[in-house]
Order: C-alpha cells, then sequence, then structure tokens
C-alpha cells in the first residue's frame, strides 16, 4: 500500500497473551484436589496482579488487565510407603 505524503496514518493495536505461571508450591496427601487447583490459581492470578499493579502505577497507566479465567493443572506424583 503506498503512502500519500498527504495523508496522516495512525494506528492502534491491542494484544492478549497468555501467561504459564509456575507457583513454585506443594501439597500434601492430605490436600484435596479442589484445595490445591483453588490455591494454586489464587497465588497465580495474586502474582501476576500485583506485577500488573506495580507497572500501572511506574507508568501512570491502567492499560493492563486479566481477561480469561485461569487454568489450572496439576502434577500428582503417588509413592509407595514402606
Amino acid at each position: 500500500m503506498a503512502s500519500d505524503p498527504r495523508t496522516k496514518r495512525s494506528a492502534h493495536a491491542v494484544v492478549v497473551v497468555a501467561l504459564e505461571v509456575d507457583v513454585g508450591s506443594s501439597w500434601g496427601g492430605e490436600c484435596s484436589m479442589d484445595q490445591v487447583y483453588k490455591q494454586a490459581v489464587e497465588e497465580a492470578e495474586g502474582r501476576v496482579r500485583n506485577m500488573i499493579e506495580e507497572d500501572n502505577k511506574r507508568r501512570g497507566r491502567r492499560d493492563v488487565r486479566i481477561h480469561s479465567t485461569p487454568k489450572a493443572t496439576a502434577v500428582v506424583a503417588e509413592r509407595e510407603v514402606p
């Protein structure tokens, strides 16, 4: 597309990204999977919200937000107890 020197062009873009957050926590065998998922999501959301809030304050803008519902994946390991 050729640009006409008499025309001013501007653009605006919004990008949606997915993040993966390793919460680094572990849960014992007495915890239900519901508890694991709930706590993992809360921890990840808290970390991401804090990063966004700090960035928004630093730049004086509120243009970064969370759009989707988090999805948690858990890895469960079992071992035989002697």
